[in-house]
């Protein structure tokens, strides 16, 4: 996951994008509503590309969580 950091990070500094990065460890699809309720976040932006894509659903189960839960706004990205 740091590496992926790491480059997400040199990528979007070369394009004067402003982000914090965090590694936490738990359910992704909890951690994630809980940090977005924790901090001050205006949305949620991730990809649907996952397990459950690949049974040919519309959200892997992690989005659809997020989606369902969150109370900052979520965008989904294919």
């Amino acid at each position: 996951g740091n590496i992926l950091l790491k480059k997400a990070t040199e990528h979007a500094g070369n394009k004067n994008v402003k982000f914090k990065t965090k590694t936490i460890r738990g359910s992704p699809s909890i951690e994630i509503v809980k940090l977005s309720q924790s901090g001050k976040f205006d949305d949620i932006v991730m990809s649907t590309t996952g397990a459950g894509s690949a049974t040919g659903e519309m959200l892997g189960s992690v989005s659809n969580y997020v989606v369902h839960k969150s109370k900052v706004p979520v965008y989904l990205i294919k």
